[in-house]
């Protein structure tokens, strides 16, 4: 009792309660702490508790409850466990959560990663290139299906990380196994498909082949190109685009790919060389000329015969009554027959106009003329001395002046100089001599004439089409019709305008353009427009505008605008284009010029649209086309926007379900169980020991105003 001095009335007793952490059987002397592996939590027991599963007891334990007693990452824990790590992890596994008990708990490692060794609690190493790693790999080489995963094939990649092997890709090739990227690009000549081992492939297998005839592979191709139309390609193994050569002319190659050209120029067209159809537009075979099939230029008709007509196979002859010189037909750009002049006759398959005259002591004072038996004999009493005479003498011969005392009626010793100024002679170029005439008159402003003989008026060529005759006297025209105006033909200036009906043209109008020398206005193409009048190019046309559409030809001004669920851009042609359609997460109303993608909250999964569609409750839209499920432990609203927008299930809740759209859906937490934070999917965990949960519980410590703690009652009773 001595050795018990200053412990009160413990010494008194001559012993104590047997302390929490140890045990005292009967008739112990002293407290025994717990072993380890077990736990004691309160005194006064005979006998020690065995350590719960998920947390380990060393020697002498009061609460296995405490967060410092919790299994380690990377290990489990059974009942009765002695140390934090007291069974670890397997390889190919891993356990980033602390406190577990059983073995099931732990993890396979992640398809792409590797876990070698035993007791991991986190993923530290990726699958090496050239290996694919599935899942639960034990090795970050795998071999096998066993160990996880396994090796890349000769065909295939694996880079770091893989989950499974990857065919080769297109245009590339891997020839070994073992690889983390392609070995290089197919080789220039051939194409290499998904699974390609060689840069070369013949074609045996679905992997590639050499490039085909009508096609062209450069380094890297992954599909053979196709020569385009127009072109064609008789080789194999080609590797450049210039390996397509132009189309033959006489010849077309309509369609891509071809090896040699698939269509022979038609009959009235000529094809030169690379041609894409076999009647090409602009080389429909022009006035004057005929074409054969296969013909790569047109042939010009022959004298004697003419051909009025563009895209004619073969020329008509020249009828009765008139002639076809082509020689004149070229320079004056007329490919009608003329008219037989007077003083000749005009059978059928004439080639010229005076090719065949009426003969001495005869005259024809008309024209059209068509055997010798039109022609006149001479009456008595006139000068006939020529062939081809149009008019009887004694007077002086028309397509002649003379001069007082003139010998002959129908002098020609002047007609080599084709001097106005001389006594007499042939009426010289530019000017024209009817009957009787003393000094030569000159073809009139808006007309011309090359040739010699004249007459009359009538006779001097009108000015043509496309050009001004400015003054009189003329052998050729003055010029081309000026830029920004258009000559229809005897035109007497370069700018004519048709305010008084008599000028043979006008100005360009508004919708047109006229290039220099223009015989009429050319129309501003479809896609574009022009309120201006006197354009003089189709590049001065103003391009359509963006929003609107130009439909046809020569317009003062656009069409109209954009169709609802379309955009025109810039030259569109059509209120509904094909490149312009509306596409899926836009929305395009009329007059639009480019698509508008559709705002956060809203959505569009149809293409063509003018409107976007308000995003329906229980879902969230980032804009555009995207439309997602409400997540689980969120709600939303009609109108909701992008995820990070979702409303959170509020603490105290918390759902498991999608597509939940109003707060009042969320669930409340379990009784015995306590939700503590906002936006949960499942309750936070059990109510804490000590402590009692009803329904809806945000907390594990839930204290009511009007509770008190035990450990105060105690104090306080003793």
């Amino acid at each position: 009792s001595s050795s018990s001095s200053g412990s009160g009335d413990c010494a008194a007793v001559g012993g104590d309660v047997c302390p929490a952490g140890h045990y005292c059987p009967v008739g112990t002397a002293l407290p025994l702490p717990c072993a380890a592996g077990s736990f004691a939590d309160s005194p006064q027991q005979g006998m020690c508790q065995g350590c719960p599963a998920g947390r380990f007891c060393p020697g002498g334990t009061v609460d296995p409850w405490v967060s410092a007693l919790e299994c380690a990452a990377g290990a489990y824990c059974p009942g009765n466990s002695t140390q934090a790590r007291a069974e670890l992890c397997p390889a190919g596994s891993f356990s980033n959560a602390t406190g577990q008990a059983t073995a099931d708990t732990c993890q396979p490692c992640p398809a792409g990663w590797a876990c070698p060794t035993p007791g991991l609690a986190a993923v530290v190493q990726p699958c090496s290139a050239g290996h694919y790693c599935s899942g639960g790999a034990s090795t970050a080489t795998p071999a096998s299906l066993q160990e996880g995963g396994g090796q890349c094939a000769a065909g295939q990649i694996c880079p770091t990380g893989a989950v499974q092997p990857t065919p080769c890709p297109p245009g590339q090739y891997c020839a070994t196994a073992l690889l983390g990227a392609p070995t290089a690009p197919c080789a220039a000549g051939f194409y290499c498909t998904l699974h390609a081992t060689t840069p070369t492939p013949d074609g045996s297998s679905a992997v590639g082949a050499p490039c085909p005839t009508g096609h062209y592979c450069p380094s890297g191709s992954a599909f053979p190109s196709a020569c385009a139309p127009g072109t064609f390609n008789p080789a194999a193994q080609s590797t450049n685009v210039s390996a397509c050569r132009p189309c033959t002319a006489g010849s077309a190659c309509t369609v891509y790919g071809l090896s040699s050209p698939d269509e022979t120029c038609f009959a009235g067209f000529y094809c030169p060389e690379g041609q894409i159809v076999p009647n090409p537009t602009a080389y429909i075979c022009p006035v004057g000329h005929f074409c054969v099939s296969g013909q790569s230029g047109p042939t010009r008709c022959a004298s004697g015969f003419y051909s009025q007509q563009t895209g004619r196979s073969a020329c008509t002859v020249c009828p009765a009554g008139v002639y076809c010189d082509q020689g004149q037909a070229v320079a004056v750009s007329n490919y009608s027959p003329f008219v037989c002049p007077a003083g000749h006759v005009c059978p059928e398959g004439t080639e010229s106009a005076t090719q065949f005259p009426c003969p001495a002591g005869t005259f024809f004072n008309a024209t059209g003329a068509r055997s010798l038996d039109d022609c006149t004999p001479c009456p008595g009493g006139h000068y006939c001395p020529a062939l081809g005479m149009a008019t009887a003498g004694p007077a002086c011969s028309a397509g002649h002046y003379c001069a007082a005392g003139a010998l002959v009626s129908a002098p020609s010793s002047a007609s080599s100089s084709g001097n106005p100024t001389a006594d007499f002679g042939e009426c010289p170029p530019a000017h024209y001599c009817p009957e009787g005439t003393a000094a030569p008159r000159p073809c009139p402003a808006g007309s011309f004439s090359a040739d010699p003989g004249l007459a009359a008026p009538e006779e001097c060529t009108p000015c043509s089409p496309g050009s001004f005759c400015a003054t009189s006297g003329l052998a050729a025209p003055t010029g081309l019709c000026a830029a920004g105006y258009y000559c229809s033909g005897a035109a007497r200036v370069a700018t004519p305008s048709n305010l008084t009906g008599t000028e043979g043209g006008d100005q360009c109008p508004a919708g047109s353009f006229c290039p220099a020398g223009s015989v009429e206005p050319q129309p501003c193409p479809a896609g574009s427009f022009s309120a201006q009048p006197g354009l003089s190019a189709a590049i001065n046309c103003s391009v359509c505008l963006a929003g609107s559409f130009c439909s046809t030809a020569g317009l003062t001004a656009p069409s109209g605008t954009c169709a609802a669920g379309f955009y025109c851009v810039a030259g569109s042609s059509e209120p509904q284009p094909a490149g312009g359609l509306c596409p899926v997460g836009h929305h395009c109303t009329a007059g639009s010029s480019e698509p508008l993608l559709c705002p956060p909250g809203t959505f569009q999964n149809t293409s063509g649209a003018s409107a976007c569609s308000g995003c329906p409750a229980g879902a969230f839209c980032d804009g555009g086309s995207h439309l997602a499920a409400c997540s689980a432990g969120h709600f939303c609203p009609a109108g909701t926007g992008p995820a990070s927008a979702q409303p959170p299930c509020p603490a105290g809740t918390f759902s498991s379900a999608l597509q939940l759209a109003a707060a009042s859906e969320c669930q409340d937490c379990a009784a015995g169980a306590y939700c503590g934070a906002a936006g949960l999917t499942a309750p936070s965990g059990p109510c804490a020991a000590g402590y009692y949960c009803v329904g809806g519980s945000a907390t594990a410590h839930p204290v009511s105003s009007n509770s008190s703690h035990f450990s105060n009652s105690s104090s306080s009773s003793s």
